[in-house]
C-alpha cells in the first residue's frame, strides 16, 4: 500500500491546489479500508490530511475490519450506509469519500444505492471495479490450495457468493458462470439485466468528481486495469456498459 501514498500525496494536492480559497469549513472526509485492513491502517493518510489541510473533519470508519471485511459485500454496503448516514447529514456542502481496495466497491455500491447522497469526490485507490482475476498476496493467503484457474469452482457458488472476494472475482475464461453467479458485481457494473440499473445509474452520477489511482506495482489488484479501465486488455475482460460508453458518463469524469 505504501507506493500509492506517492500518488495520492500528488493528486491531493492537485485536487485542492486548483480550487482558492478551498470550502470553509472544509467538506469532511470518509474513508473506507479494503480487504483484512482496519481503521487503524490508515492513521498516517488520515494525518497526511489534518496537516495539509487542518480543520477538515476526517472520519475513518471502524467497520467490517480484518476477518469481518471478508463478509457478504452487500451486508458491507449496508453496514457502511448506516455509519456514512449521519456524516453526509451533518456536511451542508457534501462530503469527500476515499475507498481502498475493496473498499473501492463498497463506496461504488453506496453511491449506486443511495438516492440521496451528497459525496463531492470519489476517490478509489486500487478497487477492483472491473473484478479480480490473479494471484496476489491476499488471495494466496485466503485459498493456498486453490490455484486462480480453478478458483471460479468456488466462487461461482452459492457458498462462494458469501465471501467477499468471490463477490467480485471476475474469470475471463467462465464468463457465463460469472454473470449468471455472481450477486455482486455482474448487477453493479450493468454485466446483467436488473430492475435498478437505470436508477443505480443516476444516483452514482450525482457525484462530481470521479479520481482512479491504481498501478502496476502495489500488489493489491491483478490485473491492475481493473482499477481504472473496462477494456482490459491482460484479462480480455468484456467492457461492460458504462461511463465509456454513455456520454452522460462523461459527467463522471474528474474535473481539474
Amino acid at each position: 500500500m505504501g507506493s500509492l501514498w506517492g500518488l495520492w500525496a500528488l493528486l491531493w494536492g492537485l485536487f485542492w491546489g486548483v480550487r482558492c480559497p478551498p470550502p470553509t469549513p472544509p467538506r469532511p472526509v470518509i474513508v473506507v479500508h479494503g480487504l483484512l485492513d482496519s481503521a487503524r491502517d490508515f492513521g498516517r493518510l488520515q494525518e497526511f490530511i489534518a496537516e495539509s489541510h487542518p480543520g477538515t473533519n476526517v472520519s475513518v470508519l471502524d467497520l467490517f475490519d480484518r476477518g469481518q471485511s471478508l463478509r457478504p459485500l452487500w451486508v458491507q454496503v449496508e453496514g457502511f450506509r448506516r455509519a456514512v448516514g449521519p456524516i453526509m447529514a451533518n456536511a451542508a456542502g457534501g462530503v469527500h469519500l476515499i475507498c481502498y481496495s475493496q473498499g473501492g466497491l463498497i463506496c461504488r455500491a453506496l453511491l449506486c444505492t443511495m438516492e440521496q447522497h451528497n459525496v463531492h469526490s470519489f476517490i478509489s485507490l486500487a478497487a477492483p471495479q472491473m473484478g479480480q482475476y490473479g494471484d496476489t498476496q491476499y488471495l494466496r493467503w485466503l485459498f493456498p490450495r486453490h490455484m486462480k484457474s480453478n478458483l471460479y469452482r468456488l466462487c461461482y457458488t452459492a457458498l462462494g457468493q458469501g465471501v467477499s472476494i468471490c463477490n467480485y472475482w471476475n474469470d475471463p475464461h467462465h464468463r457465463d458462470l460469472y454473470l449468471n453467479s455472481s450477486d455482486f458485481l455482474a448487477p453493479l457494473n450493468d454485466e446483467r439485466l436488473h430492475p435498478n440499473a437505470s436508477a443505480w445509474k443516476q444516483n452514482l452520477l450525482r457525484i462530481r468528481n470521479l479520481i482512479l489511482i491504481g498501478g502496476p506495482d502495489d500488489g493489491v489488484i491483478t490485473p491492475w486495469q481493473s482499477r481504472c479501465d473496462p477494456k482490459n486488455p491482460t484479462a480480455a475482460l468484456k467492457a461492460p456498459r458504462g461511463p465509456r460508453d454513455d456520454p452522460k458518463g462523461a459527467q463522471m469524469a474528474p474535473k481539474w
